[in-house]
C-alpha cells in the first residue's frame, strides 16, 4: 500500500468522517498525530468527532490544542464555540464566535450561531440583533429565519414567529424543527388543524421524532381523541424512552380512563427521568387520592407547593 503524506491521510480521515465512519476517522487522525503531534487539522477533526460522540470535555481539549498551534484558523474557534454552547458555557462561546468574526467577517452562519448562544444565555435582544444581521448577510439562510422565529416565540410575538417559520420552510422544506415549532405556535394561536398538519409533516421528515409525536398527541388529547393521543404518546416513548413529558402525558390519559395503577407507573417513570418536572407531582397526587393512598398524595401536593409556591 502506498505511504500517504499527512495531507493525504487527513483527506482520508475526512472521507471516513463524512461517510459516518467515525472510528475509522479517529484511527486515521491518531496515526497522523503519532508521526506529527502538532498537526492541528487532525487535532481539530478529532475534536469534532469527539463532539459528535458527546465527549465534550475531550472535544474542547483537542480543539483548544489545535488553536494553540494554529491561532488564526476561524474553523477551530467556531468548533470550540459550538462545544462551549453544548456545555452551557455561553460567555466563552460568544467570545469564540466573535473571534471567528474578527478573522473572517461576514459569515451569516457564524452570526446566526452567535445569536443562538445569546439566546441560550437568556439575552433575547442581542440574539434577535444577531439573527437579523445574519439575514442581512444572507437572506436565504433558512436556519436564521428559524432561529429568529424561536426568539419571537419566546417574546410572545407569535404572528412574527409564524412568518419566520414559514419563510424557513419555503427556503428549506425539510427543516423538521421549523415544522414542529410552527405547530407549537399554531397551538398557542388556537389553530389546531394547522398544528396537526405541521406535526404530521415533521414526523414525515423525521420518522423517529419523539418530540413531534408528543406534541401531536397533546393536540389530539385536547380534541378528546384519547385513543389516537395514546398511540402517539406510545410512539414518542418508543423513539425516546427518556422523554419525561411523554411518560407524564401518557399517565394523564391512563388517569382519565381510570387505569390508575398504570397512570402511577407513568408518573413515577417521568419523575425518575426528570425530577424537576414539577407538574408530575400534582398528577401523581390526584392518582394516589383515587387509589385511596391519602398520605402519599399529601406528600406529592406538599412537594409541588414547596417547589412552586405560586
Amino acid at each position: 500500500r502506498p505511504v500517504m503524506n499527512a495531507d493525504q491521510a487527513l483527506q482520508a480521515a475526512i472521507r471516513h468522517y463524512q461517510a459516518g465512519q467515525l472510528q475509522n476517522a479517529r484511527r486515521q487522525c491518531r496515526k497522523i498525530l503519532i508521526a506529527n503531534p502538532t498537526h492541528s487539522d487532525s487535532l481539530h477533526l478529532l475534536g469534532v468527532i469527539a463532539h459528535e460522540m458527546n465527549n465534550l470535555s475531550e472535544a474542547a481539549d483537542l480543539i483548544t490544542r489545535a488553536i494553540h498551534i494554529g491561532p488564526d484558523c476561524p474553523a477551530y474557534y467556531n468548533s470550540l464555540a459550538n462545544i462551549l454552547t453544548a456545555q452551557e458555557n455561553f460567555d466563552d462561546a460568544i467570545a469564540c464566535y466573535q473571534k471567528v468574526l474578527e478573522i473572517t467577517p461576514g459569515s451569516a452562519e457564524v452570526v446566526n450561531n452567535l445569536g443562538h448562544a445569546y439566546e441560550a444565555r437568556g439575552d433575547l435582544t442581542e440574539a434577535i440583533i444577531s439573527y437579523r444581521r445574519a439575514l442581512e448577510i444572507n437572506p436565504h439562510l433558512a436556519e436564521a429565519h428559524y432561529t429568529l422565529g424561536n426568539a419571537f416565540k419566546q417574546q410572545g410575538q407569535l404572528t412574527d414567529a409564524v412568518a419566520c417559520y414559514e419563510e424557513a420552510l419555503r427556503l428549506k422544506p425539510d427543516l423538521w424543527e421549523a415544522q414542529n415549532n410552527l405547530g407549537n405556535v399554531c397551538c398557542e394561536l388556537g389553530d389546531f388543524d394547522k398544528a396537526i398538519s405541521c406535526y404530521q409533516r415533521a414526523i414525515e421528515l423525521n420518522p423517529a421524532n419523539s418530540e413531534a409525536y408528543n406534541n401531536l398527541a397533546n393536540v389530539l388529547y385536547e380534541q378528546g381523541k384519547l385513543g389516537q393521543a395514546h398511540s402517539c404518546y406510545r410512539k414518542a416513548i418508543e423513539f425516546d424512552d427518556d422523554n419525561a413529558r411523554a411518560h407524564n402525558n401518557l399517565g394523564i390519559i391512563f388517569k382519565d380512563l381510570g387505569r390508575l395503577d398504570e397512570a402511577l407507573t407513568c408518573f413515577q417513570k417521568a419523575l425518575q427521568i426528570d425530577p424537576d418536572l414539577v407538574e408530575v407531582h400534582n398528577n401523581m397526587g390526584v392518582t394516589l387520592q383515587g387509589l385511596g393512598r391519602q398520605a402519599e398524595a399529601y406528600t406529592c401536593f406538599k412537594t409541588l407547593l414547596d417547589r412552586r409556591s405560586d
